[in-house]
């Protein structure tokens, strides 16, 4: 979501909607920044989006990407191929899927569209025998 600017470019507060607003940080880093002005901010309405931080468990959020994260460089850095980008072919049946590993290296897959939707979320890690487990997986497309 983007920020609300009146038209010679000030920036609108995105609680009262008053000119003159700052953009405001997660203070855990978590979540997206908000435009606030300084009432809003500093007066109640400003209290209760500090307090929205802790009830949302921003902290808590934020240390579970981040130990995901070193989880996942663990992992490349250990040898695996992660899933990074895939993109349906031309002939609509394969889905071509890229893998990342260590130094940049990658790998190029090919599966059926049915393995490969029936793999991990888009945010899970996912090797190529995570989808060898639910299909054929392949170096280049089949000759029809």
């Amino acid at each position: 979501m983007g920020f609300s600017y009146t038209m010679n470019g000030r920036l609108c507060c995105d609680h009262c909607g008053k000119a003159g607003a700052r953009k405001r940080r997660c203070p855990y880093g978590h979540c997206p920044s908000t435009a606030l002005c300084s009432e809003c901010y500093k007066g109640e309405p400003g209290k209760e989006w500090k307090a929205w931080h802790v009830a949302n468990r921003c902290k808590e959020k934020h240390e579970a990407v981040k130990a995901r994260r070193l989880e996942e460089e663990r992992r490349i850095a250990a040898g695996e191929f992660n899933r990074c980008a895939a993109l349906q072919t031309d002939t609509k049946d394969w889905v071509k899927v890229w893998f990342k590993g260590a130094g940049g290296a990658e790998r190029i897959r090919y599966m059926t569209a049915e393995t490969y939707h029936a793999g991990p979320a888009y945010c899970v890690f996912a090797t190529e025998d995570d989808y060898r487990a639910l299909g054929e997986v392949r170096e280049s497309l089949p000759e029809e």
